[in-house]
């Protein structure tokens, strides 16, 4: 038994580090893919983000209240 975990010793590592990571992972809240979208929008300047956003649906006025909001109020 020593002998194979001598040789494997990595490989345990790796999984007993999945076994505590992966839970752990589940319990962040990181949002949902709209929230990482508006952040990545957010990034650009107001022309770059009317320019992007001209290929959705919705228009870039949301992007543009948020951006100057959070600009003025950080």
């Amino acid at each position: 038994m020593g002998k194979i975990i001598k040789q494997h010793k990595k490989a345990i590592i790796y999984f007993l580090g999945l076994l505590l990571f992966v839970p752990w992972i589940f319990t962040l809240n990181l949002g949902n893919f709209d929230d990482t979208f508006t952040l990545r929008m957010l990034q650009h300047s107001i022309p770059q983000i009317i320019r992007l956003d001209a290929l959705d649906v919705h228009p870039p006025i949301y992007y543009i209240i948020v951006k100057l909001f959070l600009t003025l109020l950080l």
